[in-house]
Parts: C-alpha cells; sequence; structure tokens
C-alpha cells in the first residue's frame, strides 16, 4: 500500500474543514464541517449570516447582545442544532424560534435569562432536548404551564437558583418549592433535571395527571423528605435521583406506584431509619444506593420485595452487623458495598442467602478485628470477589493475617480435637453398655433371690473389696444303712 504523503493529508483537511468567509463579523471565526458550524471568538453584536448548517454552536462567543430577536434566526431555517450556551442573553422575544421549524436542540446553558414566555416554543414542533442550566435567575410562572412544548423529551433546569413557581409569605422569599404540575402539558417529556436548584420543598399539591418520565433529576437541593403522593403518577419512572440532599425520612408508600423504577439513588442524605416496606412494591428496581447515610441498624425485612436487586450499596453508614434476615430477600444480587461501617466481625452464615452474589466490597472497617475467624470468613466465600479490611490491615488475605498462625491453629484443632472428641464418644457408649447390665443382672437377682456378693461402702482412704457372704449351715449328712436279705 502507498504511503500518504503530508500534501494528500492537508488537501483532504482542506475538503473536509471550510471556512465560511463573508458571513462573520471580523472578529468572529467560524468552521464549516459536515454541515456543523462552530463560531468562535469575539462575535461582538450580530449573528454569522448566510450559514447553511443543521447545527451552529455560538457558545462563549461573547455575544454583546442581550436580547435574541427573530431577525437573527431567520436565515438559519435548516438548522436542527442550536447551541447559545455562555453568553450574556437577558431576553428572548416570543416568537424569536418561530421560522426554526426542524429545531431539535436548543441549548441556552449558562445565560441570564430572568423568564420565558409560555409560548415561545409553540411553532417547534420537533424540539426534543432544551437545556436552561445555569440561568440563575429564571423562574417558573406563578401560575400556569411552564412552556408550551409538547414534543420535548429532556428538560434540564440544573442551577437555576430562583425556580420556585410562586411566592408564599407565610414561608419566604429564600425558600424554593416545587409544584411539578407546571410540566403537565410536556406530554412527551421523558427526562428532567432540577439538580443544584436551590429547592427545598416539593409540592404535595400533585395534580392527577399521568406522567411520562422515565428520569428525573433532585441531586444536589436542600430536600429533607419527599410529600407521600408526590410520586404517585410517574408510572414510568425508571430512574431516580434524590442524592445529596437533607433527606431524614421517607413515609412508608411514596414509592408504591413506581413500579417501572430501576435506579434508585438515595446516597448523601441524612437517613437514620427505613421503614420495612418502603421498597416493597419496586419489583423492577436494580440499583439502590443508600450509602453516605446515618443507618445504625436495618431491620429484618427491608429488603422485601427487590429479589430482582442486583447492586446494593451501604458503604459509609453505621452499621455493626448485618443477617440473613435482613438480606435474605436479595435473591439476585451481585454486587455488595458494605465499607466504612462499624462491623466487629462477619460470618459467612450473614450473607448465606446471596447464592447470586459476586463482589463484596468491605474496606476501610478499621472497627472490624483482624482474627483468623476473618480470614476464615474469606475462606468460607471461594465464589464471591472479596475486598476486605481491618483494623490496620488495607486487604484481608493469607499473606497479610500471616503472623496469627492461623493454619497451624487450626491444625492443632484437628490433631487435639477431633481425638478428644473420638475418646469422649467411646467412653459415653461404654457407659451406657454397662448401665444396661447392671440394671439387667440386678433384675435377674431379684428374680432368684440370691445374692453373692455385698457391695462395701467406698471411701478415698478405704479401697475396694467384694467380700463373700457366710455360707448358710449345712443340713447334717444322712447315713445310709444296709440291710441285708437275711435280716
Amino acid at each position: 500500500m502507498a504511503q500518504l504523503k503530508l500534501s494528500d493529508i492537508l488537501f483532504a483537511l482542506m475538503t473536509l474543514t471550510t471556512v465560511v468567509r463573508g458571513q462573520c463579523p471580523v472578529s468572529c471565526r467560524c468552521s464549516e464541517y459536515a454541515r456543523k458550524t462552530l463560531c468562535t471568538g469575539s462575535c461582538e453584536s450580530e449573528f454569522p449570516s448566510g450559514v447553511n448548517a443543521n447545527s451552529v454552536d455560538f457558545s462563549a462567543t461573547n455575544f454583546n447582545i442581550t436580547v435574541l430577536h427573530k431577525s437573527d434566526l431567520e436565515r438559519l431555517k435548516e438548522l436542527t442544532d442550536l447551541h447559545l450556551e455562555d453568553n450574556n442573553i437577558f431576553r428572548i422575544d416570543p416568537d424569536a424560534f418561530q421560522s426554526l421549524a426542524n429545531l431539535a436542540l436548543l441549548n441556552l446553558r449558562k445565560n441570564s435569562l430572568h423568564s420565558l414566555d409560555v409560548n415561545i416554543l409553540l411553532a417547534n414542533t420537533r424540539l426534543v432536548y432544551l437545556d436552561l442550566s445555569e440561568n440563575v435567575d429564571l423562574r417558573f410562572p406563578q401560575s400556569g404551564y411552564f412552556l408550551n412544548a409538547p414534543s420535548l423529551e429532556a428538560l434540564f433546569l440544573e442551577n437555576c437558583r430562583q425556580l420556585h413557581t410562586k411566592f408564599d409569605e407565610k414561608i419566604g422569599e429564600d425558600v424554593q418549592v416545587l409544584n411539578i404540575g407546571v410540566l403537565t402539558n410536556l406530554i412527551n417529556l421523558k427526562e428532567v433535571s432540577f439538580k443544584n436548584s436551590g429547592l427545598d420543598i416539593l409540592e404535595a399539591d400533585v395534580p392527577e395527571e399521568s406522567f411520562g418520565i422515565s428520569t428525573i433529576n433532585f441531586k444536589n437541593n436542600f430536600l429533607t423528605t419527599v410529600p407521600l403522593k408526590f410520586f404517585k403518577y410517574f408510572t414510568a419512572l425508571e430512574t431516580l435521583y434524590l442524592d445529596n440532599n437533607r433527606i431524614d425520612y421517607l413515609p412508608t408508600g411514596v414509592f408504591d406506584t413506581l413500579m417501572s423504577l430501576k435506579k434508585l439513588f438515595l446516597n448523601n442524605n441524612n437517613l437514620e431509619n427505613i421503614d420495612v416496606g418502603l421498597f416493597r412494591k419496586l419489583v423492577s428496581l436494580e440499583i439502590l444506593d443508600l450509602s453516605e447515610n446515618e443507618l445504625a441498624a436495618l431491620p429484618d425485612g427491608v429488603f422485601l420485595g427487590l429479589e430482582g436487586l442486583k447492586i446494593l450499596k451501604l458503604d459509609g453508614n453505621l452499621l455493626k452487623s448485618v443477617s440473613t434476615e435482613v438480606l435474605g430477600p436479595l435473591k439476585g444480587l451481585t454486587n455488595l458495598d458494605m465499607s466504612g461501617n462499624r462491623f466487629q466481625s462477619l460470618t459467612a452464615g450473614d450473607f448465606s442467602g446471596l447464592s447470586t452474589l459476586k463482589e463484596l466490597v468491605v474496606a476501610d472497617s478499621s472497627s472490624l478485628t483482624c482474627d483468623c475467624g476473618l480470614l476464615k470468613f474469606k475462606k468460607d466465600l471461594p465464589n464471591v470477589r472479596l475486598a476486605l479490611s481491618c483494623a490496620n490491615v488495607s486487604s484481608v488475605t493469607e499473606e497479610t493475617l500471616a503472623h496469627l498462625s492461623c493454619d497451624e491453629k487450626v491444625n492443632m484443632a484437628l490433631v487435639v480435637g477431633v481425638p478428644a472428641a473420638c475418646v469422649l464418644a467411646v467412653v459415653l457408649v461404654v457407659g451406657v453398655v454397662l448401665a444396661c447390665v447392671r440394671r439387667r443382672d440386678a433384675k435377674s437377682r431379684e428374680a432368684s433371690g440370691t445374692v453373692t456378693f455385698q457391695q462395701v461402702a467406698l471411701s478415698e482412704e478405704q479401697p475396694v473389696y467384694a467380700q463373700p457372704l457366710k455360707a448358710s449351715p449345712r443340713a447334717p449328712p444322712r447315713r445310709l444303712t444296709l440291710v441285708s436279705e437275711e435280716d
């Protein structure tokens, strides 16, 4: 095969990448590749014109404009993806996107938006992805719907710090309240994220309408609980992020309608207790993360209903023990992490019901005693990939615990213990046999009325004797008299 020359490579690159001349401001450079245009530099106060592309990226171009007008975008009729991330856009006219009938992705992340007209996306019937994250002053309307965008499937509202839906003087302006009902008109919505939005309260007044959302993210907020009926109509939900909040209580039944849920993240909260029955209806759950909470104990039966669970994370809690009553229902569990708890000892019996377990992690366990029992625990789980540490040993192996001479102790137990057990068994058998013989002889003597020996009392100083009884007086001998025939 002929080697490619540098000139050939450069020619190919020049063919694939063209610079759109005469269409950008002097200080703005736009490169087009495969019908995708990337504009860099400072585009001052105007948009590039005449760009013939499906995807345009104006991210971080330092636009000096603060208002986006319809005239700025009407020449981009073929546009499907529009990225306007990290600019200075303050306001968008209600008809700004009206000419973009093919728009499918709109990224307005990290701007200075305060509000959006409810019908701003009404003409964009193909829009499926909208990112409004990091518009820190963006608010939902106080009433009504957020946006009329029925085709929308993914909505990102992360780090929108003023995302409260209403102001209640009794609560105070600093409390962020989310009423999920403002999303009910987004009938095709599959994914929504309120990550890092400063939410304190999830509004308990949930509309009686079915949501088709499959993923919802409330990560990194200030939630302390979830209203009992909040998820009542989220029957299609598959992934739920409630991690990194301040949740200290979850009412039994709050997850009862989430029978399609596969992933539940409750890590990094303040949970001290979990009620039996909290997870009972999560029949499809595969991943449950309860790490970094304050759980000191788990009640028996807490995982009932989770036969299909594959991954369970309990690391970073205050657990001192586990049992088959707690873990037994997890018939399909493959991965279990219990690192950083307060276990003092573990036995293979605690995990006897986990027949499908493949990996067990008990690292960072300074309270776990480094003894031969721990090494035995490791040996009793030969089919499990075990990451185990104890007091001052980062990884429990035969080598790291060699100073305990566990093998010698085991061998000594076999040498001494087994013969001793055998001797004891023989002694017991002989004792039983002798007792039976004596009982039989006693019954025989009572029947015949003859006693041949008298037992002498035993003492520590006197030997044991068996003395013969005195003989009974003998009858005088009978004399025989011979009488002759003559007499």
